[in-house]
């Protein structure tokens, strides 16, 4: 899920990414909000903290990713 935080629809975006393990959904899961920002031509930089449960243990990362279209 992800939303424009301006008027620009190509501009910076806040949004929220939902993972889980669908077999033990108690054990594996996490959230990672974060914001989305455009850093070139076809270029965004994702960058968020997550948190969540991994292999029934409390679990915090701080997350950023380079993306790019093609």
């Amino acid at each position: 899920l992800k939303t424009p935080l301006s008027d620009d629809p190509h501009g910076i975006s806040g949004g929220v990414e939902v993972m889980g393990s669908f077999e033990d959904t108690g054990d594996n899961w996490s959230v990672l909000p974060g914001i989305y920002m455009p850093v070139g031509n076809r270029v965004i930089l994702k960058t968020g903290l997550e948190f969540g449960r991994e292999d029934g243990a409390d679990s915090r990362r701080a997350n950023v990713t380079l993306m790019t279209s093609f």
